[in-house]
């Protein structure tokens, strides 16, 4: 598996980084997962070292919190790969992948649409208004001291309308782009494999928030499901091949349009 390849490759006696750290959540209280070592003495005196991933929660309150879920390192570390090795290796599953992504994609455009049309009505409205204002203050109905506080009024719902509007047009730009191909979601997985075969394990670690927003564990504390993220961060890392060799954390893509996710 892509895991016992990284484990052969490093050659280290104790492989010390937490690949999922942050990543995997409790299966209790959904918390992140951190780190946990405990070393302890056979009866013939070998020292033996065992890790794990625990509950942060619980690693940092107590029982009082949260239960530790304890789930072993190299247990959870292998089977994640493995279920990434798994999608790469059945194209079936990457169409439904891309499916669900462009079907999560037109989901999120038609609320906002629906919300565009009513901000131009609202728009509409407000300069109707404005234009009755005038006409009131023309006739001499309403003297300028009131007039001028009906027109800030209006002003200031225009300029929030406006503003909103902007938001929704440029979120509608993005969303609207070419949907996610076959050979996009094909290719950023291949070259993940590729890349984190070469890299060290924590430039593995960084790459690894890049391409993955959270692993949830079941009851019985095994892998439940990896939630995948395709944005800008993903396309440039991994298609336009821009940043292979850096060990620099991804940026932040939290509220971002063009971020779309998938569980597997």
């Amino acid at each position: 598996t892509i895991y016992k390849k990284r484990c052969k490759r490093t050659k280290k006696k104790y492989n010390y980084t937490f690949l999922l750290s942050g990543l995997l959540r409790c299966p209790e209280c959904g918390h992140g997962m951190v780190m946990n070592r405990s070393t302890y003495k056979l009866k013939d005196g070998t020292v033996r070292r065992q890790h794990y991933y625990v509950c942060g929660q619980h690693r940092s309150k107590g029982k009082e919190a949260c239960h530790a879920n304890s789930i072993r390192k190299e247990e959870a570390e292998e089977a994640v790969f493995k279920r990434i090795g798994e999608v790469l290796a059945d194209d079936g599953i990457i169409q439904d992948l891309v499916d669900k992504i462009n079907d999560k994609r037109k989901s999120r455009i038609k609320p906002l649409e629906d919300e565009l049309e009513q901000l131009k009505t609202r728009v509409e409205k407000a300069n109707e208004k404005k234009e009755k204002y005038f006409k009131l203050y023309e006739e001499g109905i309403i003297d300028s001291t009131i007039i001028a506080d009906k027109m800030s009024e209006v002003s200031e719902e225009l300029e929030k309308l406006d503003s909103r509007k902007l938001e929704i047009e440029a979120a509608l730009e993005i969303d609207s782009s070419t949907p996610v191909t076959f050979e996009m979601i094909k290719t950023v997985l291949s070259n993940f494999k590729q890349l984190i075969d070469r890299v060290s394990d924590e430039q593995v670690k960084n790459l690894l928030r890049l391409v993955i927003r959270e692993i949830t564990l079941n009851e019985n504390r095994e892998i439940d499901s990896i939630k995948l993220a395709f944005d800008e961060d993903v396309k440039e890392h991994f298609l336009e091949n821009k940043k292979e060799n850096s060990n620099e954390g991804p940026s932040s893509t939290e509220g971002s349009s063009s971020c779309f996710s998938v569980a597997i």
